[in-house]
C-alpha cells in the first residue's frame, strides 16, 4: 500500500485578525484529510517545526516574510494563499489577485473559495418580514456598525449582527455563535466586509452591500461591482440600490459558486508538485 503524503497547513490569527484565514484552512484540511496525512498549526507554533518532514506546506497567512522561506529552504515545497508581496512559493492560489505583475505559478479566481459542508446543509426557513444580516469580519476596524444600524433603525428594518468581537451598545441585536450561519443563511440581505464573509454570502445567493476594511478589499468589492455581483459598495442610496439592482444581481449569483474549490487545488497540488 502506498503511503500516503504529508501536508503541513499553517494558518495565521490573533485577537483581531485572521478569522477568515483560519476558516479557509480549517475547512480546506477536513477534504485534503480524506487523501493525504495533515497537520494544522498556528505560524507561530509551526516555525519550532522540522519541516522536512512534510512534502508540501499550505501557507495562509496575513503578511509573508521573505526571509522566513528563504531560511527555511521552503519554495519547492509551499504553496500559499494571498500572497502579493513576492514570490516566495512555488503556487500561489488568491481569490483575487491584487499583484499579477509577481512572478511564478500564481492562479486565481473565486472558484478557489472554500466553504464548508454546513452552509449547504442549513435549511431555510420562510419568514413573513425581511431580515438584513450584518457582519464586518474579525473587527471593524473602520467602526462602520453604529451607521450601519441608525440607517437600519431608521428605516424600521428587522436586523442581526454576526461577529466575534461584540459591542455592548448593541447586544441584543447579537446572534448566538452556534446560530451564526443559520441567521447569515436565512436572511434576504446582507451587509458584510469584503473578505471570506462576502464570497460565503455570494455562495448563498445573499444580496450584498460591500464595506470595505482595507484596500485589498476596497479593490475586491469593486470587482464584484463591476461583475454585478454585489448590490453597492457603502450604504448610499440604500433603498433604491436595492430596488434597482436585485434582480439582475440575484440572476449574476444563482449559480456562481460551487462548493468544489478543494477539487481543483488538489488538481493544482498533484501538477504542480508530482502527487500521485
Amino acid at each position: 500500500m502506498q503511503k500516503l503524503k504529508k501536508i503541513l497547513l499553517i494558518y495565521e490569527k490573533n485577537n483581531d485578525t485572521g478569522l477568515g484565514h483560519y476558516k479557509r484552512i480549517y475547512n480546506l484540511n477536513l477534504r485534503l484529510k480524506k487523501k493525504f496525512t495533515t497537520k494544522v498549526l498556528e505560524i507561530k507554533k509551526a516555525k519550532k517545526l522540522n519541516f522536512s518532514n512534510f512534502d508540501i506546506i499550505i501557507f495562509d497567512l496575513l503578511k509573508y516574510d521573505n526571509f522566513f522561506f528563504k531560511e527555511r529552504k521552503l519554495f519547492s515545497k509551499s504553496l500559499t494563499f494571498d500572497n502579493f508581496k513576492s514570490h516566495t512559493s512555488k503556487v500561489n492560489i488568491s481569490i483575487f489577485d491584487h499583484n499579477k505583475k509577481i512572478i511564478g505559478k500564481r492562479y486565481e479566481g473565486l472558484k478557489f473559495s472554500v466553504f464548508s459542508n454546513d452552509l449547504e446543509k442549513i435549511k431555510k426557513i420562510k419568514s413573513k418580514k425581511d431580515t438584513y444580516f450584518i457582519s464586518l469580519g474579525s473587527k471593524d476596524t473602520k467602526n462602520y456598525l453604529p451607521g450601519v444600524t441608525q440607517i437600519l433603525k431608521n428605516k424600521n428594518y428587522n436586523f442581526k449582527i454576526g461577529s466575534f468581537k461584540k459591542n455592548k451598545k448593541f447586544r441584543k441585536f447579537y446572534v448566538n455563535q452556534k446560530n451564526y450561519y443559520k441567521e447569515f443563511k436565512n436572511s434576504s440581505c446582507c451587509i458584510v466586509n469584503a473578505g471570506v464573509t462576502l464570497t460565503e454570502a455570494i455562495f448563498m445567493k445573499k444580496l450584498c452591500f460591500a464595506l470595505p476594511q482595507d484596500d485589498y478589499e476596497k479593490k475586491f468589492a469593486s470587482f464584484l461591482l463591476k461583475k454585478n455581483y454585489i448590490i453597492a459598495i457603502g450604504l448610499n442610496n440604500f433603498e433604491n440600490n436595492l430596488k434597482k439592482r436585485k434582480k439582475v444581481v440575484q440572476k449574476k449569483i444563482n449559480k456562481l459558486l460551487d462548493n468544489k474549490a478543494d477539487i481543483r487545488i488538489i488538481n493544482l497540488i498533484k501538477k504542480n508538485f508530482n502527487f500521485i
